[in-house]
């Protein structure tokens, strides 16, 4: 039931949103207003928000819960948690050796934080220059550093989309290549359980595998933001993913600590099928989502309603002013006693947005 390849959907998410927002606003890409230390410091609050609540319940859950395999499922995480909490609140925790790690899936918001960070430095140099942009993309070796590329690409494209038009027939090449790169991927991971690769096409496909995937999902961003979705752009608005998304980070940094507190405390043995696999998946997975709901009502709402009362963003502003007031009179070739009186005027329209007027 594990699908690696999930978590780079996260990172197209993530890169996506971070363009997208700086880009959407600007009415050209000359404008584009990039506050590198204020993007920092959100991006690091917005991280380590729900990163504190949950070493926070972390800790106080020896207080509380005991049962049978709490010393060899959450005893030692606990203790780790607390001797490497530096690492988690430095952003450097995916560093740390697998034994020095207190939950194996923390690793996802350091890396998410160090690619943020890189994304804010390139998208202030793709504001000023793309031809610089493709040279850095190209030379960093990061692992899910395509993934959150291909969103950063998506959320500017999608952002500036008044400025390119798409057809049916790309389209129709876009689903296919799309349908055809995902089915690909799971026919050679589906070949290579038994090990058969040899190392050079094993490094080949660890190489381009998470971010075709990726392109995978940017393509399904962008298709749908341009009516080229169908059915699925129906799907994906359905209303219901729009609280899953905004509780999606909170869910993932709880989740596994939600397994393994159940498991921890279970007093017997556990029959493990298919439909049981099933069932305990769909209960953990509720029960997540029900927990992280009331921790997001208990601090990220009122944080957010804080920001917006101390940092509210400026509107744009249109001035609209009359340049003249003229009368123009025309005479009647009928009757040369008689005229028709006009009034014609001319406006002077002007929109400041972010401090800058057009």
């Amino acid at each position: 039931m594990s699908f690696p390849l999930a978590i780079d959907a996260l990172f197209v998410c993530y890169g996506f949103l971070l363009t997208y927002s700086l880009w959407q606003p600007a009415l050209k890409p000359q404008d584009i207003e990039i506050n590198v230390i204020s993007l920092i410091v959100r991006n690091y609050i917005r991280l380590c928000l729900p990163l504190l609540l949950f070493f926070g319940i972390v800790l106080l859950l020896p207080l509380i819960a005991s049962g049978p395999f709490w010393g060899d499922l959450l005893e030692g995480p606990i203790s780790k948690c607390r001797d490497n909490a530096a690492a988690y609140f430095g952003m450097y925790s995916n560093f740390l050796d697998v034994e020095e790690q207190c939950f194996p899936h923390l690793w996802f918001v350091s890396c998410l934080a160090q690619l943020t960070l890189v994304g804010i430095f390139l998208s202030l140099i793709l504001s000023r220059s793309s031809s610089l942009f493709w040279k850095i993309n190209m030379a960093l070796p990061l692992s899910h550093f395509g993934s959150y590329a291909a969103g950063m690409l998506a959320g500017i494209w999608i952002a500036r989309k008044e400025y390119h038009r798409t057809r049916m027939c790309l389209g129709a090449i876009g689903w296919i290549a799309c349908l055809g790169i995902l089915y690909a991927l799971q026919v050679v991971l589906f070949n290579s359980k038994d090990g058969s690769f040899d190392a050079y096409s094993s490094a080949i496909f660890a190489a381009i595998h998470r971010t075709a995937f990726a392109l995978c999902v940017s393509w399904v961003i962008v298709a749908c933001s341009f009516g080229l979705g169908g059915f699925v752009n129906a799907i994906f608005s359905w209303r219901v993913f729009d609280p899953l998304f905004r509780l999606s980070y909170y869910a993932y940094i709880f989740h596994f600590l939600v397994i393994a507190f159940i498991t921890s405390i279970a007093r017997e043995h556990l029959s493990y099928s298919h439909l049981e696999l099933i069932l305990r998946a769909s209960s953990y997975t509720t029960a997540t989502f029900f927990i992280v709901y009331f921790l997001y009502l208990l601090l990220e709402m009122p944080l957010g309603s804080l920001k917006i009362a101390l940092c509210p963003q400026r509107a744009s502003r249109i001035e609209v002013t009359p340049l003249n007031n003229f009368n123009t009179h025309k005479s009647d070739f009928l009757s040369k006693n008689s005229s028709i009186e006009g009034t014609c005027k001319l406006w002077s329209i002007t929109e400041t947005h972010n401090g800058v007027s057009y």
